[in-house]
């Protein structure tokens, strides 16, 4: 089954969530999760974390990270799970999930946050 990329957009507008991108590895483990609610987007794209998702290398990165969210260590790890951002409108319009789909972080050659995953099922 191919695997698909699409940037991450959103995150500055949802703190801390650059911040926990700035710290996480690639291959960390993201959720693509639907959502058919959204007044601005009815085929909006979630993207989210789960906080173990993050490995314990990378905790002395993300403690500092989140300070300058207003986030303590304690708080995020209270949290199963962060959202991040979305995927962008036109690559969200192409895209039919069936429930929560798995992808991975990765980054493009600018830095730029990037989800990688497999279609479910295309449009």
């Amino acid at each position: 089954m191919p695997k698909y990329s699409s940037p991450i957009v959103g995150m500055w507008h949802h703190p801390p969530a650059l911040g926990i991108l700035r710290a996480a590895p690639i291959g960390c483990p993201l959720t693509l999760r639907p959502e058919p609610t959204n007044p601005h987007d009815s085929n909006a794209i979630q993207v989210w974390l789960t906080t173990e998702g993050i490995p314990l290398a990378n905790r002395d990165k993300l403690r500092e990270e989140l300070q300058g969210f207003g986030v303590s260590m304690d708080e995020f790890l209270k949290e199963p799970e962060w959202f991040l951002g979305f995927i962008p409108k036109g690559a969200a319009q192409i895209i039919t999930l069936n429930g929560d789909t798995s992808g991975t972080l990765s980054f493009d050659p600018q830095g730029k946050p990037l989800v990688i995953f497999q279609l479910v099922k295309g449009v």
